[in-house]
């Protein structure tokens, strides 16, 4: 429903603005007139080349066929965990193989593929799998071999380094792509394989330590209930931030100089708009409906 109003938002945007760059945005207002009802049903990511309406909304559309995909794994994870982890795994693998497969032989096919849930589940498996272990009798197991500091050093050091690895190849495929020197096939595909599997692992053996009881203060931090206003509004702010920056750049006047301080000024402003515009979305549809929802549960 939240995402429903924000479709609303976005369209009624192509009355707030003009400039020199509008026709731009107004492109983007156009596939949400046609393609709302993809957004409604959460598959989103499969039309308009993955950027229909509300383009950057994508991952939700893939988090929600996840999520319904996993439901059979979740089940048998009742009857047989070994099953159920494997089951798992080789989806993850499998994932990470047709990313790359794709990559090299559809070159072509673009943000589709990027957008694709059957491209991204791989760190949603890694997900999966450590619920999994932590739900079994592996959690108590764990829970002791992390009492040793190197091992928890060891898990964050690795996971910087896969993290680190990321960034690296990711900046060098966009220098070299900008450079008119782009990457082979070849590489292409084995850094869309890497990039699967390192942010998958990176986040889990990051998190691995914090989720059977270590952190210290930084997880303390992290963990306060300080966050849980903000918390709330994620997701509204999610999809209203980049309406405020399609609106920002199209209705300037002017070129824009790139400064550190400009940057900085411009992040800050619109992340208080989005925030704010956030609260509004929160508060006039999702808060009512969870009331509702409420409601009905008591009787």
């Amino acid at each position: 429903m939240l995402l429903h109003h924000a479709g609303d938002l976005h369209v009624c945007s192509a009355y707030w603005g003009s400039g020199p760059y509008w026709h731009k945005n107004m492109d983007s207002i156009d596939q949400c007139i046609d393609y709302w009802w993809t957004n409604v049903l959460y598959i989103n990511n499969y039309f308009g080349n993955g950027m229909a309406c509300l383009g950057w909304s994508w991952f939700l559309a893939c988090d929600m066929q996840m999520f319904i995909v996993m439901l059979p794994l979740i089940t048998l994870f009742m009857y047989s965990q070994l099953g159920a982890a494997l089951g798992t795994a080789v989806s993850g693998a499998l994932s990470m193989i047709l990313m790359g497969t794709l990559t090299y032989y559809h070159p072509l096919s673009g943000p589709s593929v990027y957008t694709a849930a059957y491209t991204k589940i791989a760190p949603y498996c890694y997900g999966m799998l450590l619920g999994f272990v932590l739900h079994s009798s592996l959690r108590e197991k764990i829970k002791r071999v992390l009492v040793m500091w190197s091992v928890r050093w060891g898990c964050y050091l690795s996971s910087a380094g896969l993290m680190y690895g990321l960034v690296v190849l990711s900046f060098e495929s966009s220098k070299a792509k900008y450079q008119l020197d782009p990457w082979p096939l070849s590489r292409k595909s084995l850094f869309q394989v890497y990039e699967e599997f390192a942010w998958g692992l990176g986040l889990l053996l990051f998190l691995l330590p914090w989720i059977v009881g270590h952190g210290g203060m930084i997880k303390r931090i992290l963990a306060s209930h300080v966050w849980t206003p903000l918390a709330r509004l994620t997701f509204g702010a999610h999809l209203t931030h980049c309406m405020l920056i399609a609106l920002w750049y199209s209705t300037s006047m002017h070129l824009f100089e790139w400064t550190p301080w400009d940057f900085l000024s411009k992040i800050v402003t619109n992340t208080v708009i989005a925030f704010t515009a956030a609260t509004f979305l929160y508060l006039t549809v999702e808060k009512p409906l969870i009331n509702l929802e409420g409601s009905k549960q008591r009787r």
